[in-house]
């Protein structure tokens, strides 16, 4: 289960009668609605993950957002500065979710790319349902809107993997990479998407330059590991780089699995 997509969730909602607008959060628009008693989703992404929170409350002298996650059987706090800096690359998205008699609540309130998130939504929802023309309509209306936006290159990768085109998805990648180069989500894409289009030399280098990155994510010790695998002199390191993982994360399955593997390669079955 890979969780419930954005446009599941608006679609979803709007199906049961309720108004629903997407925007990029920023301070001045989650202070705006907060003052109006009107609450907000949030999504926060990190590696390979991503979570749907509530903001519920802003701090205006500790310039912080008041958050309902429900895995938590309280609320807690962020510093809101800090976010969306760390979020940018995805927004981060928030979604306003109310009745439709209460609908003035928001009159007045600006909603930054609100016009960008409604046809990214058209436009997943039209490869929800196979409509591929349809889809490529609404990329051309996000051109239209701003050439420059994240969300054209997001959409445009979209479209890419739905036709199958490492080459596109590849270059919209790039153009990702080159606005947020600290992304690691995207380091990972452009790792998958080199190996995909048969650039093993790239590819390994690639992944060099991030294992050896100070504070490297795991996930590259992984990828690593994986990699060097398929390589019995090398497997010796591949067992380092398996157990750091497994001590780092333990309950981390895919980090359970590559040890598994490395172990089963080398014979020692029991362990």
């Amino acid at each position: 289960y890979d969780g419930t997509p954005d446009h599941e969730e608006r679609h979803w909602l709007e199906a049961r009668g309720w108004l629903v607008r997407e925007f990029r959060v920023t301070w001045e628009t989650a202070v705006a609605l907060i003052a109006r008693g009107v609450p907000f989703t949030l999504v926060t992404n990190w590696v390979r993950n991503a979570h749907l929170q509530a903001v519920i409350g802003c701090d205006e002298r500790l310039q912080t957002f008041i958050i309902r996650d429900p895995t938590h059987r309280t609320h807690f706090e962020c510093l809101a500065e800090e976010h969306l800096k760390q979020q940018a690359p995805f927004g981060p998205r928030g979604m306003i979710l109310i009745p439709p008699d209460k609908a003035g609540l928001i009159d007045g309130v600006t909603l930054p790319d609100a016009q960008l998130y409604d046809a990214w939504y058209r436009l997943r929802r039209a490869l929800h349902g196979h409509e591929r023309d349809e889809a490529g309509r609404q990329e051309r209306e996000l051109q239209g809107i701003d050439a420059e936006h994240r969300l054209v290159w997001w959409a445009k990768r979209e479209l890419a993997w739905y036709d199958g085109n490492p080459f596109r998805a590849h270059e919209a990648t790039l153009a990702l990479r080159k606005r947020y180069p600290d992304e690691i989500n995207l380091q990972l894409d452009e790792l998958g998407e080199l190996r995909q289009l048969g650039h093993k030399h790239q590819h390994d280098e690639r992944l060099r330059q991030f294992v050896v990155k100070r504070g490297a994510d795991p996930m590259f010790w992984r990828a690593l590991a994986d990699e060097l695998r398929n390589d019995a002199r090398e497997r010796g390191r591949a067992l380092r780089y398996a157990r750091r993982l497994v001590r780092t994360r333990p309950v981390d399955c895919m980090n359970l699995l590559t040890l598994a593997n490395l172990l089963w390669d080398t014979g020692r079955f029991a362990e």
